[in-house]
């Protein structure tokens, strides 16, 4: 909102970019995604909040990153360009998604808990826009990027384990 203000008042050359959930190698751990991989190698249960019914639209680091490149190179300034993938998944099915490319049994490495405090149950970003006016589409398929991040979690599972995995708010 304070850029759109600086835009309007003074003629901010503003370009606004939103994408959807982004994830990938070097993400934040308290993440859903790695912190999926990071339970299932430590023997730790997955806690899917309201059971996991939340649907987001996840897209991989490499896809939202040429988005980011063309909004910059060929966008338009004052326009607003939305980057996310053709489905979305309840967190649930990432979850099972994950325990199957692992060879876990998801009914005895998760459990349903409450709802986080202020979780929203979805959101949609309509791309369309950038697919029409840039050519750009998500060429990493969720299944794909998951292993890629698992991968990457393996890799480094000796510097991940000291890490935080938990969010810590800072004020």
């Amino acid at each position: 909102m304070l850029n759109a203000a600086f835009a309007a008042h003074y003629g901010f050359p503003l370009l606004t970019v939103r994408t959807a959930n982004v994830y990938g190698a070097h993400q934040q751990l308290f993440k859903i995604i790695p912190r999926c991989f990071i339970y299932l190698r430590a023997g730790q249960t997955i806690q899917l909040h309201g059971g996991g019914k939340s649907e987001k639209a996840f897209i991989h680091i490499r896809d939202a990153s040429r988005g980011l490149l063309a909004a910059m190179t060929m966008g338009k300034v004052g326009e607003i360009y939305h980057f996310g993938s053709d489905r979305h998944y309840a967190i649930r099915e990432v979850a099972q998604t994950i325990c199957t490319l692992l060879g876990k049994d998801f009914a005895r490495v998760t459990e349903d808990v409450a709802e986080r405090p202020g979780q929203e149950a979805g959101y949609r970003l309509d791309s369309s826009k950038a697919r029409r006016t840039f050519g750009w589409r998500p060429e990493i398929s969720l299944e794909a990027g998951l292993t890629e991040t698992g991968n990457w979690i393996e890799a480094h599972w000796d510097e991940i384990q000291r890490m935080p995995h938990a969010y810590v708010h800072k004020p």
